[in-house]
């Protein structure tokens, strides 16, 4: 994996609705990785939307 920026990967996280799965999430979107979010609560998919709408706004700077 050496070489690879966080924009050139697919990122599967689980528990991605909170804690350290959020977190996770909410750090590797700002370093541009690609991301599946997982987790068995509803909020994953707010998560989901916000970090989809802060990488639209980020490609149209």
């Amino acid at each position: 994996m050496a070489g690879k920026t966080s924009a050139s990967r697919v990122v599967l996280i689980t528990g991605a609705a909170s804690g350290t799965g959020r977190t996770t999430a909410q750090e590797l979107a700002c370093q541009g990785a690609h991301l599946v979010l997982l987790d068995r609560d509803e909020r994953v998919r707010e998560l989901a939307h916000a970090l989809s709408g802060r990488h639209e706004k980020e490609h149209q700077q």
